[in-house]
Parts: C-alpha cells; sequence; structure tokens
C-alpha cells in the first residue's frame, strides 16, 4: 500500500471492511470487533437470509443463495445499513459471485461505500469444523456459546446458563456435519475466488483465527488500527 493511498484512507469520512472466511473463523466475533473500531455498524448477509423463510431453507441445506433472489436484496441492505452509519459498516457474507462484486462496485461509484480494506479470516479447517459443530445457541436468549464453554459457566441439561432465562440450548441446523462440508465446499468454490478478485483494488488483511479469542482481537485491532489512523 502506497503512502498516499494510506493518507487517503486515514482522511476519508467513512470507512467501510468486508470480511469474509471459513465457517468457524469467527467472523461475527471480528465483525463485531472491527464495527466497534470504526465505531460503525453491520450488514451481516446471513442475518437477511436467516429472516426469509426461502432463503433460510436454502441456507439451511447449506445452498448458495441464488444472484436472482438475492441480489436486490443485498443492494437495498448494503445500502439502508451504510446510510445509517456515516462512520462505516463491516460487510459479512458479500461477495459470494461475479455480480455481487459489481453490487459492491457500484455501491462505490455511487458514494455510499468507501471500502478501505478485506479481512480473511483462516486457519486449519479441521479446528473451525470442530468449533461449529459443538456451537450452541439459546432458543430464548440467543446467546451463542459452544459444549464446553456452557458447561463450565453452569449449564445443565442443555439449558441456558444466563441469569433469569429458561431457554434451551440448541444445535443450528446448519451446523451438522454434512451441512458443514457443503458450506465449507462453497466458501473455496465460490465466496474465496471473488473476494481474492475484489481485492486486487483493495487492501487485503489476513488473519489466523486458530488462537484465543484474547490474542486474534489484539492482533487484528493492531492490523485496522494502522490502516486508519
Amino acid at each position: 500500500m502506497s503512502v498516499k493511498t494510506k493518507e487517503l484512507y486515514k482522511a476519508a469520512s467513512r470507512r467501510d471492511f468486508i470480511i469474509a472466511g471459513p465457517q468457524g473463523t469467527g467472523k461475527t466475533d471480528k465483525s463485531n470487533l472491527i464495527a466497534s473500531i470504526i465505531q460503525g455498524g453491520k450488514f451481516v448477509c446471513g442475518d437477511v437470509v436467516r429472516a426469509s423463510p426461502l432463503l433460510k431453507k436454502l441456507s439451511d441445506d447449506g445452498s448458495l443463495v441464488p444472484d436472482e433472489i438475492i441480489n436486490e436484496i443485498i443492494y437495498d441492505g448494503i445500502k439502508e445499513s451504510a446510510l445509517k452509519n456515516p462512520n462505516g459498516i463491516v460487510i459479512d457474507g458479500v461477495p459470494r459471485t461475479e455480480s455481487q462484486i459489481a453490487i459492491i462496485k457500484r455501491l462505490q461509484k455511487e458514494g455510499v461505500l468507501n471500502i478501505v480494506g478485506i479481512v480473511i479470516l483462516e486457519g486449519d479447517i479441521n479446528k473451525f469444523k470442530a468449533r461449529l459443530e459443538a456451537r450452541r445457541t439459546c432458543d430464548k436468549c440467543g446467546i451463542v456459546t459452544d459444549v464446553e464453554d456452557a458447561k463450565i459457566k453452569g449449564s445443565k441439561d442443555g439449558k441456558c446458563f444466563m441469569t433469569g432465562c429458561d431457554g434451551v440450548l440448541y444445535q443450528r441446523v446448519d451446523d451438522t456435519p454434512a451441512s458443514i462440508q457443503k458450506r465449507i465446499n462453497t466458501y473455496f468454490e465460490t465466496t474465496a475466488p471473488a473476494t481474492k478478485k475484489l481485492a486486487e483494488d483493495l487492501v487485503l488483511i489476513r488473519q489466523n483465527t486458530e488462537a484465543s479469542k484474547e490474542i486474534v482481537n489484539r492482533e487484528l485491532t493492531e492490523k485496522i488500527k494502522v490502516l486508519i489512523y
């Protein structure tokens, strides 16, 4: 990255990021971290998909939602999120195809987005698969945990450990071994190539997420701050 480019990023009124990585690398946690650093918001494609019964059915199976169904939703959703967050947003789950690259570039051209970097989360796939298979979500309060962490925090008989919550910890349909493998395959076949192509014109930040949350967060925070401050 040239000195001139870095100075432009530092002077920008908004700073948007794209985050990508195979399932289990911690995109939700890391996108929250980046959003807090830029004091902005997020657009999570998976949330949009899960809010629609039709799209959720495709996602639960591990399939990629067809462009003709999802692209208009993505454009409108990113634009709405960006306008609500003038400091910037973190985009999770886009782009996954050539046409979604075009959506990002269109929003940049329209002045809605100012993408300053793409964060790629990576590491040992087998470790990430194990993380997903152990992941549990409360059906009442929505907290996301894993089997061992839930036990440490006092969960008994699969019940939520949060004070005042009587919810049950369950495994998401898309966290079964077959669905996880299909989603990982989809990432490397479609999302990774699309992200790599978009990254040709942007700053690429790689972050291994195998270490503890504290270590990974510290490393990623330093990388983001060097870019924008």
